[in-house]
């Protein structure tokens, strides 16, 4: 799933300066190293898991990168931890990188709302099974919930 072609790919075509390349090259292999190994991953799970500071965790639909399931285990395993999940009906254009897609100035609202301590942007449980879900015809934030 991400091999060395993988990390070529992932670091070349997005740098313009070249002298770049060599760190995005970096993080790619850092990146292949947590999502590959068996050791990568329970490193991993012990850094998320040692998370203490609230985090939003923003997921897109349509990220054609990162799945659904998998930001669902991420909010899961961080404590403290909300997921937003961003819908393709309302956010069709929203990829993997939605803070610099079409979203970028409701992504700057939300994540206010979310260090201001919005209420409604709040989880009720630490269970990890709920997540938040933006209306925009009503402007407002509404929760669901992980089906068993």
């Amino acid at each position: 799933m991400f091999g060395d072609h993988d990390v070529e790919q992932f670091a070349d075509p997005y740098i313009k300066d070249p002298s770049k390349i060599p760190s995005r090259k970096a993080y790619a292999r850092l990146l292949q190293y947590f999502l590959t190994t068996e050791q990568g991953l329970q490193e991993r799970l012990v850094l998320q898991r040692s998370i203490q500071q609230p985090t939003l965790v923003i997921h897109s639909e349509a990220d054609q990168v990162v799945s659904t399931e998998t930001a669902h285990a991420l909010d899961a395993t961080i404590p403290n931890s909300e997921l937003l999940l961003l819908g393709t009906e309302d956010f069709p254009e929203a990829g993997h990188t939605p803070m610099s897609d079409s979203t970028s100035d409701f992504i700057i609202r939300v994540t206010g709302d979310f260090v201001q301590g919005t209420p409604s942007i709040i989880r009720e449980t630490s269970d990890g099974a709920s997540y938040l879900v933006f209306d925009p015809k009503q402007n407002t934030y509404n929760r669901a919930y992980v089906s068993p």
